[in-house]
């Protein structure tokens, strides 16, 4: 007689358990040999103490592990609350944003720059605060890193262009 072929673990989900609870629970997907009636090839989904090698639940559809593991792991807490999934950035450069969102931040930065330039410390540094102000923008946010935020203005709904901080301290 020979031993069975040890099945292939495509990827494997580890699970989280309560503190103190000593399982090593996961749930793999895994190759799951050939069908005895058809011959054909499957894959199964299986939820696994990996300590012990327990098997809890093992099937060819995912969702009959996830529930079995929800049931096993989490059946006495509340009903979870559903979290709203936060839809991903746009991000664009300076350039690539409308017209109007480059003229508040140029106009902005133009604004520090005349200041600056009427300083004693200025020693013609800067000659003219819209272009100085314009190259500046563009040399600094060459990259992704600006996204679309609605904001009520006047009982209206407007969209802007704003720095995404998180990306550009990233950097």
């Amino acid at each position: 007689m020979t031993d069975p072929k040890t099945p292939d673990v495509y990827s494997r989900i580890y699970l989280k358990t309560r503190p103190g609870d000593t399982r090593n629970m996961a749930i793999e997907y895994l190759d799951g040999g050939e069908d005895p009636f058809t011959g054909y090839p499957f894959d199964e989904w299986r939820l696994i103490d990996l300590n012990t090698g327990h098997v809890y639940s093992k099937d060819q559809i995912p969702h009959e592990a996830l529930g079995e593991a929800a049931e096993l792991l989490y059946s006495d807490e509340p009903k979870p609350e559903y979290v709203k999934e936060v839809k991903p950035k746009e991000l664009r450069a300076f350039k690539d944003i409308p017209l109007k969102d480059q003229l508040r931040y140029i106009e902005s930065e133009a604004r520090d720059l005349e200041h600056d330039m009427k300083l004693e410390s200025n020693d013609g540094l800067i000659q003219n605060p819209i272009l100085e102000a314009t190259k500046m923008l563009n040399d600094m946010y060459d990259y992704p890193c600006f996204y679309q935020e609605e904001r009520e203005e006047a009982g209206k709904l407007e969209f802007f262009w704003d720095i995404d901080m998180d990306v550009v301290q990233g950097r």
